[in-house]
């Protein structure tokens, strides 16, 4: 599996970044914000260095813009504007993730969103075989064990969110391997 092309230097940073956001969101909200401001970042310059603006002309970008726009309406309206005015701005960086990972799942080359996703697979499946050992010897790979008797935490030791995660990536994963065994299997 080849992960970086010489030929597309940020393209391979955007890749890299967006293949790292399973691992970010099992590591903490700081990690998770961090990375989602490099990728906008990222992102941004690779539209303006290739300038290929119309990429944002879809209808979901606009979507976004739209449900971003109407949270400043309900700010300019709420009783205290201060509480909420950070959340505001700051919704402007998952616009930018979900037209990254768009973004890079619709480029012409699929070998960079073959690999992310396959990298996700990786990911889950530890996940899945940490969840297993954990389910059978009380505590995860690393030692983690769960605050309550019989919930699963694996890798986020107290929090117990897992569920969410591992059913978010499921279908992802499930995915995944259906088409790596679809492009093998000849009729």
């Amino acid at each position: 599996m080849k992960l970086f092309y010489a030929n597309d230097k940020l393209l391979n940073i955007l890749s890299f970044f967006i293949a790292l956001i399973p691992l970010s969101l099992l590591s903490g909200s700081l990690i998770i914000n961090i990375l989602t401001i490099f990728i906008s970042i990222t992102l941004i310059a690779e539209i303006l260095v290739k300038k290929n603006l119309k990429f944002f002309h879809d209808w979901s970008f606009y979507l976004l813009i739209f449900l971003w726009i109407s949270f400043f309406v309900n700010l300019i309206f709420s009783q205290d504007p201060s509480l909420s005015i950070s959340r505001t701005v700051g919704f402007a960086r998952f616009i930018f993730l979900i037209q990254a990972v768009r973004y890079l799942f619709l480029y012409k080359d699929q070998s960079y969103k073959n690999n992310v996703l396959k990298f996700w697979l990786i990911i889950f499946l530890f996940v899945s075989l940490d969840l297993l050992f954990e389910y059978f010897n009380g505590h995860n790979i690393l030692g983690f064990e769960s605050n309550l008797k019989g919930r699963l935490a694996s890798f986020l030791g107290e929090e117990l969110k897992i569920g969410g995660y591992y059913f978010g990536f499921a279908l992802v994963a499930l995915a995944t391997i259906f088409n790596m065994i679809d492009k093998n299997y000849k009729v």
